[in-house]
């Protein structure tokens, strides 16, 4: 009786540390990654987001660029392909810019997060375009079905936002004045 208690301890023990050998493996799988999920499996590869907007017009110059897919993009099976799928550029010529894809086993919320960094910074008042090629494959083998471009235009100019801003100061406080002028006014009669 001893020994079956103390056989089925054991057996208890050992299934508990085999299970929970498991679970490291387990808890690296990214939550929603789409090689996982059935309705990725077989879906187009197609672009659900991108910063800036299509046709976001007064964007920062150092505003982060990236675009973002609905599924894994960044993994080291497709790493060097999407790098070069992604580009950057201004007046018809690519600009230098370092494309950025995590590594989705330490980052896993960005597997579909590609990043633009331009090498030289934008300048005011200028239109960029983001383009993706058709090369751009996912870890389930899957490609963008045609070209993608998002258009953006850099803010007009510093100068401009400051006098702009200088304008409506000097409005507000001439309003300001007057009205404190009535209020006084009113006050000594």
């Amino acid at each position: 009786m001893k020994n079956n208690c103390l056989k089925t301890s054991l057996t208890m023990i050992l299934s508990i540390l085999l299970m929970s050998s498991f679970s490291p493996i387990l808890a690296e799988t990214p939550v929603g990654d789409p090689a996982l999920n059935e309705g990725a499996v077989n879906s187009p590869l197609t672009l659900t987001s991108s910063v800036p907007q299509d046709g976001a017009t007064d964007v920062q110059a150092f505003t982060e660029i990236s675009v973002s897919f609905n599924q894994n993009v960044v993994n080291t099976a497709v790493r060097e392909t999407n790098e070069k799928a992604v580009t950057l550029w201004n007046k018809g010529k690519q600009m230098d810019a370092d494309i950025v894809l995590s590594d989705d086993l330490i980052d896993p919320e960005d597997w579909g997060t590609i990043r633009i960094n331009p090498k030289d910074s934008l300048k005011n008042n200028q239109e960029y375009i983001i383009k993706v090629d058709t090369t751009l494959t996912s870890t389930t083998g899957e490609h963008l079905q045609s070209p993608v471009e998002i258009h953006f235009t850099t803010i007009k100019s510093a100068s401009s936002i400051t006098g702009t801003s200088i304008a409506v100061v000097t409005a507000i406080v001439i309003i300001a004045a007057i009205i404190i002028g009535v209020l006084y006014k009113r006050h000594n009669r």
